[in-house]
């Protein structure tokens, strides 16, 4: 399973679309310590089954001897890690290089960029550029997480990064605003890209993801902070006991196997129907609707212990059923005598039914 931690909540951008509403002034963080010891509770299968660690924020190279102790301990440790950053640090290709360079010895495999344009009224799209030349230089595998709007779609982002790209062999991943945070003040909903009906479809992203405040969510979506999708907290609970939740929690299974849309029409039959919209980005923004609101997020946990107490029924019945068949096995076996080893297992079975 991956494992994402936000070291800090700290940026150099204020950008409108920001979920977690990071900035310049925002000191939330985790400790080192605390961010070497979810390292260290999840190495355990991260050696055997190649673990991703996914290294974000906030804006993760504004502690870059942080960054680079972190890639270091962590793949020594079995995960396979990458960092996603806005590249503001990227002011040549050459100072790109010299950043990327010891990270890249450390052990660091995947870098992602973000790209919007909430994105470049802080960062030139040079300082994108230059990170993807110097990514192609080293062999370093690069995403470019192109945040979209209505007015400014993939084709207008993307202006002059296309060679670039092409260089890094870059893979673009398009992303479309979702109302929350930042977002759900400054981007009009005239800009979100909205479709009509509940979407539904099961979490597309799960991965148990720990905030810069400590707070073990089931995914990046900032409607994980909820308390509906609360797993705990690295500065209360082991990571294993947060992973054994991520797994076998009642709301977490809805989320993994159904998604958000399957409380819908429980949502509807307690009269609550109207709190639904018409239309939604994506699973994820009905997700963190309903996690943000007290009653549907009631509903939620209602149609999750139902569904639960439904598993463990058919799990016995399964149970009982298994063992009926071995006592018909039992009860039904020859009983002809084929000599005194035979007859002792009639008289066995006989004194086993009294």
């Amino acid at each position: 399973m991956d494992l994402n931690i936000l070291v800090t909540n700290r940026c150099n951008a204020t950008c409108d679309h920001c979920a977690p509403a990071s900035g310049p002034r925002d000191r939330t963080e985790l400790s080192r310590n605390e961010i070497f010891s979810c390292i260290s509770q999840a190495s355990e299968t991260a050696a055997k089954s190649g673990q991703h660690l996914g290294i974000s924020g906030g804006e993760p190279f504004l502690n870059y001897p942080l960054l680079l102790d972190v890639v270091d301990f962590a793949s020594q440790r079995g995960f396979r890690v990458s960092v996603t950053t806005n590249g503001f640090w990227a002011r040549s290709v050459e100072i790109a290089i010299e950043k990327l360079r010891p990270l890249r010895v450390r052990g660091l495999s995947a870098m992602s960029i973000s790209r919007s344009p909430f994105h470049a009224r802080f960062i030139p799209v040079d300082r994108v550029r230059n990170t993807l030349e110097a990514a192609a230089e080293l062999g370093l595998r690069i995403h470019i997480k192109a945040v979209v709007t209505r007015s400014f779609p993939l084709s207008r982002l993307l202006a002059g990064l296309d060679d670039a790209a092409a260089r890094a062999d870059a893979l673009v991943q398009t992303i479309p605003v979702y109302p929350f945070g930042r977002a759900s003040e400054k981007v009009p909903e005239s800009e979100l890209y909205l479709r009509p009906g509940i979407p539904m479809l099961p979490c597309p992203g799960p991965a148990l993801t720990i905030n810069p405040a400590g707070v073990a969510m089931p995914c990046c979506n900032p409607g994980g902070e909820g308390d509906l999708l609360r797993l705990g907290n690295v500065r209360d609970q082991g990571l294993a006991e947060l992973r054994q939740r991520f797994h076998q929690d009642p709301v977490m299974r809805i989320i993994h196997e159904h998604g958000p849309g399957y409380v819908v029409s429980a949502i509807r039959g307690r009269g609550l129907g109207h709190k639904l919209r018409d239309d939604y980005v994506g699973v994820c923004h009905l997700c963190g609707q309903i996690a943000a609101d007290p009653e549907l997020a009631a509903v939620a946990r209602e149609v999750a212990q139902r569904e639960e107490e439904r598993r463990t029924q058919v799990q016995l019945d399964r149970l009982l059923a298994s063992f009926q068949v071995a006592y018909n096995a039992l009860t039904t076996a020859p009983t002809a005598s084929a000599g005194p080893e035979a007859d002792d297992l009639v008289v066995a079975r006989e004194t086993a039914e009294v």
